[in-house]
């Protein structure tokens, strides 16, 4: 028998893991809701010529346009609530990631992304390269980067953890022990 301390401490797992897990949108769900509450990002379907939005709506009912996008996007909250990436996939052969910061007056501010030098060479030189987000942990921000049809390697897949460095800047490192 599972005793009552066992299964809170079970279902508060599942409830954290369940926030910190990427979404991607367009699908079945259309929000992500932040990992302390305090704000959701939404999709909104395409109307007439205007692209899918990526929205951020706080509790007090303000919304910040994230981004416009074309095809699908994937988006994950850092665990403090504070942050978001997502990945863009604007062409049929490229992506992007870009980290938001959420300053405490409710703005929504980039936060450059630093990729190792050799990977944004490769993603340069690839006729198909994409970088995703996989998840968003206490390490970092893990993200995936592959291509293929290039000059310098043929095929690629890297495993990527981002770090905060400042509130305005993420350096990332490869990654073999994802």
């Amino acid at each position: 028998m599972i005793q009552p301390r066992c299964l809170i401490w079970l279902c508060l797992m599942v409830s954290a893991s369940a926030w910190a897990a990427p979404m991607t949108f367009p699908g079945a769900t259309t929000t992500l809701a932040s990992p302390t509450g305090g704000a959701e990002l939404i999709w909104i379907e395409p109307i007439g010529d205007t692209p899918h939005q990526l929205v951020l709506r706080f509790t007090d009912g303000q919304v910040r346009l994230v981004i416009p996008f074309e095809r699908h996007c994937t988006v994950a909250w850092d665990p403090s609530g504070r942050m978001f990436a997502v990945s863009d996939v604007f062409a049929s052969n490229e992506s992007r990631v870009t980290i938001f910061s959420l300053t405490k007056s409710e703005t929504l501010v980039p936060v450059p992304l630093h990729l190792p030098s050799r990977l944004e060479l490769l993603l340069k030189d690839g006729d198909h390269s994409y970088v995703e987000v996989s998840d968003w942990t206490s390490t970092g921000l893990r993200l995936v980067a592959w291509g293929y049809g290039g000059k310098l390697e043929k095929e690629f897949r890297r495993k990527v953890v981002c770090t905060l460095t400042s509130e305005s800047a993420a350096t990332c490192a490869e990654s073999h022990g994802l």
